[in-house]
């Protein structure tokens, strides 16, 4: 297991934006923040530009304050997922 510098992205989730009031953000982005108390830190992109920073102990917390806060991207399309023919 590898871990990025705090510059570098870990993981990245974009999501099409919904304001409802709650969820604002369109985007998140987990970085690692190495000698820090909380070694991980989510930055979410709100609906106008401006962004916030959330520390986490875990990768896993992270990631899942940004499936919270951010809405569930639009379902694709699977018209054309289709098995191989055998040969």
């Amino acid at each position: 297991m590898s871990f990025m510098t705090p510059h570098q992205p870990s993981a990245h989730f974009t999501a099409a934006t919904k304001d409802d009031g709650h969820i604002t953000s369109s985007s998140g982005l987990v970085v690692s923040t190495p000698g820090s108390v909380l070694p991980y830190k989510v930055i979410l992109t709100h609906l106008h530009g401006k962004q916030s920073e959330h520390p986490f102990a875990t990768m896993r917390e992270a990631e899942a304050f940004i499936r919270r806060s951010t809405p569930n991207p639009a379902a694709r399309r699977n018209l054309y997922d289709r098995n191989a023919p055998a040969t």
